[in-house]
């Protein structure tokens, strides 16, 4: 499941939002392919623009973790959660 969240239009956007949502973008293609390396170039900037971002940390520990893993062909991108 995706979701979504409205950043408001396109026009009135700040400053920089455009450039961070494509490098944003591009960091999810990167995740999405198991490329855990380029995925960790590209969400550095990001996280160092705005570090209180739950998302860029919540994937920075991600990309952590599975750095250290081997790609898997059968692997779709779901996060698992053993607990609540």
């Amino acid at each position: 499941m995706r979701i979504f969240t409205p950043l408001g239009r396109m026009g009135d956007a700040a400053e920089g939002s455009h450039e961070a949502l494509e490098r944003w973008a591009r960091t999810l293609d990167a995740y999405r392919a198991q490329d855990w390396h380029q995925a960790q170039d590209l969400l550095a900037p990001l996280l160092a623009a705005d570090a209180k971002k739950v998302l860029y940390r919540l994937y920075a520990e991600r990309l952590a973790s599975l750095a250290l893993q081997a790609k898997d062909p059968d692997w779709d991108g779901a996060t698992r959660f053993d607990s609540k």
